[in-house]
């Protein structure tokens, strides 16, 4: 008789076969896997990343970079269609030849119909910089049916950017 998948207990006894969880509890119930799959999927700006045998969960986010006052798209984002979505968006940015950084947060809602983004009003900022990097920002904006998040460098600088969804309803 096979004992493959049966973990011998140390005794005489009978092999003890190793317990999987056949449930799994979260902030607002359980989930039960299906056919020995368990999905995980992320919403309202958290993503989800399966390789191998290990699940990443963490926020939305992209980097880019910027060289003088250039303009470099940092983080692009779909959201519903036929919806409103309002954005909480963390992003900073770092001149590492001159120890300088960059940093806050957009606060912006869109609404989406029809596949096509509008940005309802003029996204909040909250902007702190080194004061060589006085001319630097970021905004959102849409393009067609996607939120884009940008940030504009100052002349003479490199900076390299990051940005993250922090919140998205």
């Amino acid at each position: 008789m096979s004992q493959a998948g049966s973990i011998n207990g140390g005794g005489s006894g009978p092999p003890v076969n190793p317990e999987i969880p056949t449930s799994f509890t979260t902030d607002t119930g359980a989930a039960v896997p299906a056919a020995n799959n368990l999905n995980v999927f992320g919403d309202n700006g958290i993503t989800t990343v399966g390789a191998g045998d290990t699940v990443t969960i963490g926020f939305i986010s992209g980097t880019n970079g910027t060289v003088g006052a250039a303009t470099s798209t940092i983080l692009t984002d779909t959201p519903d269609d036929n919806a409103t979505t309002t954005y909480q968006i963390l992003v900073d940015g770092f001149d590492a030849a001159n120890s300088e950084g960059v940093g806050g947060q957009l606060i912006g809602t869109v609404r989406k119909v029809g596949g096509v983004v509008t940005v309802i009003g003029t996204p909040d900022d909250v902007l702190n910089r080194d004061a060589g990097l006085a001319g630097s920002t970021f905004t959102m904006s849409a393009s067609g049916g996607d939120v884009i998040v940008t940030a504009t460098g100052v002349a003479g600088r490199t900076i390299t950017w990051k940005a993250i969804i922090a919140g998205k309803t």
